[in-house]
């Protein structure tokens, strides 16, 4: 399954094909390298660290909401990636030769879909919505793929991922 090469991981990707007009959508395998990450020091650091993910991530929707009062909405989007990026580049800058090389069109894709078109939308729904709602949302996303997965590239959903997603 996962091997250990140099530095990378490398793991089995399951990648989807675009199907033909009245064909199913295949999936094939990629192995895509990762970086390998090293076992946390003590036995405090995880629990630590996932309180600090939940916190910050949880926060985001109230700093929206807080942010609202004084930016627009496309300012307030601008903003968390403006900030996201300027944490990003830097590691990605550093790390640029041990990066595998993937296609920019891929990457912009992913990157509009991902994350410019949510933070744009998330930032617009704040002005209506509280923050509790868009956070439970938000949550709902992997049923909501798992759903449009299964709506428009007929993909069958079996008890297994479907009990996985909730």
């Amino acid at each position: 399954m996962a091997r250990v090469k140099g530095q990378y991981l490398t793991l089995p990707l399951a990648c989807y094909a675009a199907p033909r007009p009245g064909q199913r959508s295949r999936a094939f395998w990629s192995q895509v390298p990762v970086l390998a990450a090293d076992p946390p020091p003590s036995r405090w650091l995880a629990p630590l660290l996932f309180a600090v993910l939940a916190l910050v991530w949880g926060s985001s929707f109230m700093l929206m909401k807080r942010g609202l009062v004084v930016f627009r909405p496309d300012q307030v989007a601008a903003l968390r990636l403006s900030i996201a990026a300027g944490w990003l580049v830097p590691l990605i800058w550093r790390d640029r030769k041990r990066l595998p090389v993937i296609p920019w069109r891929l990457i912009v894709v992913a990157a509009f879909f991902g994350n410019l078109l949510p933070a744009f939308l998330f930032a617009t729904a704040q002005t209506g919505v509280n923050s509790a709602t868009a956070g439970a949302l938000n949550a709902l996303s992997p049923v909501f793929t798992v759903f449009i997965g299964a709506l428009f590239w007929r993909e069958p959903v079996p008890l297994l991922r479907a009990v996985g997603v909730a």
